[in-house]
């Protein structure tokens, strides 16, 4: 009974041999729907949105950061659209990847010329014709680049590209154009997120930094502790001393004036009798008055 084909898959073939043969078992190739624009754009938010978290684990390899792509794919995708597996998704993006590397590399070519006269479209077309002429292809996959070209993720990933010659990506102005030939097996290149272990140390610097300055903050407070307390104690000592010295010169006062009130003004000739007669009362109208406050 014939099977009926859905979707270019298809099934396993069972032909049935002659008898007294071994029964041989045919398994044709399964070709998928090709994918659309809307496809490849969230295949490319998902590798930016996934990738870009460059500390998350601490061994996020090829296959662990391909499910959580699959997973992001599959969350956001339309109801609609064909199931893609993570090996789909992961060989549309070597294309995707291979195609926009060697698309970048003609673009940047084309920027080191520094042609007069010609605007981005006009660099972008050149790049495209030389895309073509070598590659024998055109280069459809604008909706791609124009989600990647501007994003840090992707010129750190252009950067780590191994090239004969230093060069910058697109938006970025170069100066030497990639070796796009020298970069045809980096193209296809999907282990895990370009950047992780600087991020790490950046990150490992970065709580270092904190620690540091948490330190160095409690040392700070510390002395600021210490500085305030010592002022504390200075101006008590002061205080003290103040409060002596005043103690000190009332006793001294008290003494003189016991002195004064004792002598003999008899013996004396009228002016000195008169000055220290005087002196005597003032002292003891004083002494009077504090006798009453202290009541």
């Amino acid at each position: 009974m014939a099977r009926v084909l859905h979707d270019n898959v298809f099934p396993e073939v069972e032909v049935t041999q002659p008898e007294g043969q071994v029964r041989a078992r045919t398994k044709l190739s399964q070709r998928g729907v090709s994918f659309t624009v809307e496809e490849d754009n969230l295949l490319v938010s998902g590798w930016l949105n996934i990738s870009i978290d460059a500390i998350r684990g601490t061994d996020q390899k090829s296959t662990q950061l391909w499910i959580r792509i699959h997973d992001y794919f599959n969350t956001y995708k339309n109801a609609n659209w064909p199931e893609r597996s993570v090996g789909s998704l992961t060989n549309r993006w070597s294309t995707i990847q291979k195609a926009t590397n060697k698309f970048c590399g003609f673009l940047a070519q084309v920027e080191s010329m520094h042609p007069s006269g010609t605007n981005e479209q006009d660099k972008i077309d050149k790049a495209k014709a030389l895309y073509r002429s070598t590659q024998k292809s055109n280069y459809n996959l604008d909706h791609c680049w124009n989600l990647l070209r501007h994003q840090p993720k992707w010129q750190v990933h252009m950067d780590n590209l191994p090239t004969k010659r230093k060069t910058g990506c697109p938006t970025v102005p170069a100066t030497i154009a990639i070796d796009v030939e020298e970069n045809e097996s980096m193209s296809t290149n999907l282990e895990r997120p370009l950047g992780k272990k600087s991020e790490k140390q950046r990150e490992r610097k970065r709580k270092h930094e904190k620690s540091c300055n948490g330190q160095f903050d409690e040392k700070l407070s510390n002395m600021e502790a210490d500085r305030r307390l010592m002022m504390i104690e200075r101006r008590e000592t002061a205080m003290k001393a103040e409060k002596d010295r005043a103690e000190i010169i009332s006793l001294k006062k008290k003494k003189m004036e016991m002195e004064v009130m004792m002598l003999n003004v008899d013996n004396m000739n009228a002016v000195q009798r008169e000055y220290f007669k005087s002196i005597q009362i003032e002292i003891l109208e004083k002494h009077r008055t504090e006798l009453n406050e202290m009541q």
